[in-house]
């Protein structure tokens, strides 16, 4: 049997098209995520890829872009992003999570395709 699809929902923006984000370049509030997969998660980290491939945020190379919201059981994340990400110039951006479940067990949200994140200019 395979893997059941991870779920995966956004808070605060406008779905733009099917699986994908879109919102202005001079947009600074966090960008929260909502998953089953993040509650009681051992890490929870995130991948953003520009549209030439440069990956701007890594789970492995970045720290402090992620906070966990409290109470952590509420399977809420948001991604604290710089201005300099979320540029039209980047735009459409590739956005996961990478998660450690409580098992030791890699996943992504999405486990499909990952976010098309559109970037309007101002």
């Amino acid at each position: 049997m395979g893997q059941l699809p991870v779920p995966l929902g956004f808070s605060g923006y406008r779905l733009a098209v099917l699986g994908g984000l879109e919102f202005p370049q001079e947009r600074t509030a966090p960008l929260e995520a909502s998953s089953t997969a993040f509650i009681g998660a051992q890490s929870i980290g995130v991948v953003l890829v520009a549209r030439d491939g440069a990956v701007l945020h890594s789970s492995t190379t970045t720290t402090g872009a992620l906070e966990v919201l409290t109470p952590s059981a509420c399977g809420r994340v948001a991604l604290q992003f710089s201005t300099d990400d979320f540029l039209a110039a980047r735009s459409p951006l590739e956005l996961r999570f990478r998660i450690v479940t409580a098992g030791g067990e890699t996943i992504f949200a999405p486990s499909a395709d990952p976010v098309r994140v559109i970037v309007r200019q101002p």
